[in-house]
């Protein structure tokens, strides 16, 4: 074997070892709940991803929680459907200024094409002895109840 075959064999054992401690906090946290493993690892670009469907209100949202184990991050990201209609979109920025205003956490922001409101928060856990998975729950909570409190708002503005 070539000293770099041996160094990527190393790596790659190191890799597969080393723990996920983020991703380990988001599987604890929907075995807490009752729900199905569904997490995702991307190998290539190290993240793991875990999706869930909500009702609220008669509304179907989508949330996603990415877990960067290497830099000890966690995001949500609960995304409104349906598409912003063009007319609207001025008046969409500023509904996003104005209720970012009232949230406690996370920001509610435009995807990068401006077709989607998304609710989106992060946590660094960097330097935390442990992951408390309480943490997470807050982090879903506060998604839920942003769109609790005003998924209506938006949705009237968008479609009147």
């Amino acid at each position: 074997m070539t000293p770099t075959t041996t160094l990527i064999k190393e790596l790659a054992r190191k890799s597969k070892s080393e723990p996920k401690r983020i991703t380990d906090a988001l599987r604890r946290w929907t075995s807490s709940l009752g729900l199905p493993d569904t997490i995702e690892f991307n190998r290539k670009h190290k993240y793991s991803t875990l999706e869930i469907d909500i009702a609220l209100n008669d509304q179907d949202y989508t949330c996603y929680f990415v877990a960067v184990d290497s830099q000890m991050l966690l995001t949500i990201s609960v995304y409104i459907q349906p598409p912003i209609p063009k007319q609207k979109l001025r008046l969409v920025k500023d509904w996003i200024l104005w209720r970012n205003q009232s949230l406690e956490t996370g920001q509610f922001q435009l995807t990068s094409d401006e077709n989607f409101v998304l609710y989106y928060h992060a946590v660094n856990f960097a330097g935390a002895g442990s992951i408390d998975i309480a943490v997470i729950q807050n982090m879903f909570n506060d998604a839920v109840s942003a769109y609790a409190e005003y998924g209506a708002e938006y949705f009237d503005l968008i479609i009147n």
